[in-house]
């Protein structure tokens, strides 16, 4: 990498991940999840692994997290940033996403899902409860 793209401070590729998340809405709720290590509830998803399509990985995440299969539907937006405390970069594609109530796989160990109406969603917003990475699509299903 020049040194010319560096100092206009780009992210390098070595400290870049990619990561997928799921917007899944149900009239006025919206299924969150939750792993054991994070504090916050968040859309489901998780990082894209080498070789993996965009799409197989939303599915995996979206199986291992809620137990359902689910059917892309498009991209809603995408969030560039970093987690406080971490000196990796996130792109994080997030997708508005149903899912496939008919049969349930059995969800990763630690994780737990709930569905949150639209009103306790805004509640959590204001009370920073959510992850950093999810504010901007929750803003705009909340207008």
């Amino acid at each position: 990498m020049s040194k010319k793209v560096e100092e206009l401070g780009f992210i390098k590729p070595d400290l870049f991940k990619i990561s997928v998340r799921a917007l899944i809405q149900d009239g006025d709720k919206v299924l969150l999840a939750k792993e054991d290590y994070e504090g916050v509830w968040e859309t489901p998803g998780g990082k894209l692994k080498e070789g993996e399509s965009v799409f197989d990985c939303l599915k995996r995440e979206v199986k291992e997290e809620t137990g359902y299969e689910a059917f892309p539907e498009g991209i809603l937006d995408f969030v560039v940033g970093r987690k406080p405390g971490y000196n990796v970069s996130h792109l994080h594609l997030i997708f508005k996403c149903r899912l496939n109530y008919e049969k349930k796989a059995k969800v990763k160990e630690g994780v737990k899902t709930k569905w949150f109406t639209l009103k306790e969603l805004k509640k959590m917003i204001e009370d920073c409860q959510t992850d950093w990475h999810d504010e901007k699509v929750f803003t705009q299903i909340l207008k």
